[in-house]
């Protein structure tokens, strides 16, 4: 079944079902969500449920559920910050130009479906006049019309936009999920629950992990683990932050990256420091969801020393071949400085996106890390 094919979404998937199953298909959607989460991927099998030949849920195997699976039927269409040609475009933007030939497309009449449907893949992508130019067709649509647009980041679509759509909301992927599908592609199992557990929720970046970046996180995780454990020393825990910061400041888009990386690191601390294992909570193997606070813990029992966290700690640890020096680094590293640590990552982050000095955003956060500032 089509829809089936949609895991680790649980309420995205009923409540595309329950459209489906009621027939009150609505004409406009956003789906919203972190990268990788599979959202492309359910507005197609969405289509297929609506338009399929044999089923509710859309049996993958018809005429109708082949052609939208190959992006050849003609009347499941779809733009993205794409050229004529099939090149990104330079700016990353969806224009105005795709978005009214769009919106003219989905006037004419279907020529095979019951229904049409138009996916606009990286919605938020839409520049301003785009997005102005797709208001008149979602308050105004053309019957048996759907519109799906999709979106890492909806806050950048404008108001009127969002406040037309319908939100299905996609979670991150449970690394399981994430996990499964790299071994089933040849990966072999070590490597893929690693890769799982790094990608944090999307399945795109754990295809994307090459060597190269799987050698500069363990670098990254080594050094940050020699200044946690040189901290209130002397000198040595500077000397390691001022080293890092200059050797992760070449460029914006790579200090973001390690900031990023070292508040994941940070978190993990946090975690084995509160006694958790690495371990989901969820008897299903689900993700938790923020503010979950089931008391039953790994096995189903009740007295878990996890029971009772923020469902963030119960979550599974991300760095998980460095245990040893993450219990080392608890050991070291009281909760309080830890989260002083992640708010000077944020703050450095922060200033980097505003135009402040890569280097010297860095090295302030590191020297809080050293317990120097």
């Amino acid at each position: 079944m089509a829809l089936a094919d949609i895991e680790g979404q649980p309420r995205a998937l009923e409540q595309l079902r329950a459209a489906l199953s009621s027939g009150r298909i609505h004409h406009a959607y956003l789906f919203a969500g972190p990268p990788g989460a599979g959202k492309s991927r359910a507005a197609r099998r969405f289509a297929q449920g609506a338009n399929c030949e044999r089923g509710v849920d859309g049996c993958g195997a018809c005429d109708a559920c082949r052609r939208i699976d190959h992006g050849s039927h003609p009347d499941v269409l779809s733009i993205g910050p794409t050229l004529a040609d099939g090149t990104a475009a330079r700016d990353g933007e969806i224009r105005v130009g795709q978005v009214r030939d769009l919106c003219a497309a989905l006037q004419l009449a279907p020529l095979l479906a019951r229904r049409k449907f138009a996916i606009v893949a990286a919605a938020e992508r839409m520049n301003p006049q785009a997005q102005n130019a797709l208001l008149k067709t979602l308050e105004e649509p053309p019957p048996d019309t759907t519109l799906v647009l999709v979106g890492d980041d909806a806050e950048k679509l404008l108001p009127t936009v969002r406040s037309r759509c319908l939100r299905v909301s996609f979670g991150p992927l449970p690394a399981e999920v994430i996990e499964r599908r790299l071994v089933a592609e040849g990966l072999v199992p070590e490597d893929a629950k690693l890769r799982a557990r790094l990608c944090r929720g999307d399945a795109g970046m754990a295809r994307r992990l090459d060597e190269a970046a799987l050698h500069r996180r363990e670098e990254l995780c080594a050094q940050l683990a020699r200044i946690v454990a040189a901290r209130g020393t002397g000198m040595s825990a500077c000397a390691e932050a001022l080293d890092l910061a200059e050797r992760h400041a070449t460029d914006r888009s790579r200090a973001l990256a390690v900031l990023a990386e070292t508040a994941w690191w940070l978190r993990d601390v946090i975690v084995v420091g509160a006694g958790a294992d690495g371990t989901t909570a969820r008897e299903d193997g689900g993700p938790l969801e923020p503010g979950e606070t089931t008391t039953r813990g790994r096995g189903g029992s009740p007295t878990s020393p996890t029971s009772c966290l923020p469902a963030f700690v119960r979550d599974p640890i991300v760095n998980l071949d460095r245990l040893d020096d993450l219990r080392g680094a608890a050991a070291r590293l009281s909760p309080a400085a830890a989260l002083a640590a992640v708010a000077a990552l944020g703050a450095a982050a922060r200033a980097i996106e505003g135009n402040g000095a890569p280097r010297l955003q860095l090295e302030a956060a590191f020297l809080v890390l050293a317990g120097a500032a």
